[in-house]
């Protein structure tokens, strides 16, 4: 048996007048509504706010001041408390590779990829890791609770090197 179908009725196309007027009237409505200032289109989603772009220059310009000002004599860097961490990530490392911090003082942690797309995990009993797009700095506030080695690995494929980019935050007292 073959299936029979009816020929779309007028009060189908009636309808499907109507979905096209008012989708017509939205696409028509937006741009006056941004010009008339109703929509903000700086807020983003949940009002948090659009990413910062930042330029590398000007994070390594950060990156370098914290190694002057708190640089090790074997290339790590100890951070005072309530002091921002920077950290450069770039095919195919962390800049700096080794950070001291002190157990259970607050910090921001700064990433920032320069090159291509990373990802940052900091391994400590769990993990907590972010993606990291070039030029937009990512901050994840950290408060160790414990002394010992908090693991950095670099969580998203950045080439051939990638298996050796690491870095490691240590922790005590």
């Amino acid at each position: 048996m073959s299936e029979m179908t009816a020929p779309a009725g007028k009060g189908s196309m009636r309808l499907l007048a109507a979905a096209f007027g008012v989708a017509f009237s939205v696409l028509l409505l937006v741009p006056i509504w941004s010009a008339m200032g109703v929509l903000d289109t700086e807020a983003g989603h949940g009002d948090h706010g659009a990413a910062t772009v930042m330029a590398a220059e000007d994070f390594q310009a950060r990156v370098d001041q914290q190694l002057e000002r708190f640089g090790q004599a074997d290339g790590s860097v100890a951070i005072p408390p309530g002091t921002d961490v920077f950290v450069m990530a770039r095919q195919y490392a962390f800049v700096p590779r080794t950070i001291h911090l002190k157990r259970g003082e607050t910090y921001d942690l700064v990433f920032y990829a320069a090159d291509v797309m990373h990802g940052v995990s900091l391994i400590m009993g769990g993990s907590l890791s972010s993606v990291l797009l070039p030029g937009t700095p990512v901050t994840i506030r950290v408060r160790p609770t414990a002394s010992g080695t908090i693991a950095l690995r670099c969580t998203e494929y950045c080439g051939a090197g990638h298996h050796a980019m690491t870095a490691s935050i240590t922790v005590g007292d």
